[in-house]
């Protein structure tokens, strides 16, 4: 399953699935990212996401893809139960706030400083899977860049917000002087 949470600096967000078009290969060569640490099973040797899921559904829920699947959405507020594990949100209750945040932003590159559309995003602590890829296009009707090729690249490192959250920030390598409109999308996809 790839999920993919949308956005570009002229709309609002759009959340939406896709088929499962990409397939997991080696984070540095199939444009994936994870977070360095490992995805460790808590003291009762349950995987975070299985710890998540039981702390918000019941067993018989967890049977029911519409309510507890990845791609639910049981609170209606337009992100599905994948992207509210790893921004580690509450399924149950809707959300007002937008987690992912792009905008066009001054980044320094060799000698110059430009304009380039810069993508933020919380993304749970300590996680490997799933792993997420920042995806860009020129139009939403051609393929959107991704897999092999730098497209986007890390701006810092991610910053710990204590909450057991981290905010990832990536940019294109395409300036806002170089194109008329770019987009940026966030697709995740387990191991």
């Amino acid at each position: 399953l790839l999920a993919v949470h949308a956005m570009n600096h002229a709309t609002d967000a759009t959340r939406f699935l896709i088929a499962p078009t990409l397939t997991a290969a080696q984070a540095s060569s199939d444009g994936f990212l994870q977070s360095p640490t490992p995805n460790h099973p808590n003291t009762a040797g349950q995987s975070d996401h299985q710890a998540w899921l039981d702390t918000h559904f019941s067993l018989a829920e967890q049977s029911q893809p519409a309510l507890s699947g990845d791609a639910a959405d049981a609170d209606g507020d337009g992100l599905v139960n994948l992207f509210e594990y790893v921004y580690r949100l509450n399924p149950r209750a809707a959300d007002s706030a937008d987690p992912l945040h792009v905008r066009l932003e001054q980044h320094p590159v060799g000698m110059k400083t430009n304009w380039y559309l810069t993508a933020s995003f919380p993304w749970r602590s300590g996680i490997h899977d799933p792993r997420y890829e920042v995806q860009v296009a020129s139009d939403l009707h051609e393929t959107w860049n991704r897999g092999v090729g730098p497209h986007t690249v890390p701006v810092g490192s991610p910053v710990y917000n204590g909450d057991g959250t981290e905010i990832h920030t990536v940019r294109d390598v395409v300036s806002a002087a170089e194109a008329v409109q770019r987009f940026m999308r966030l697709g995740i996809e387990w191991n």
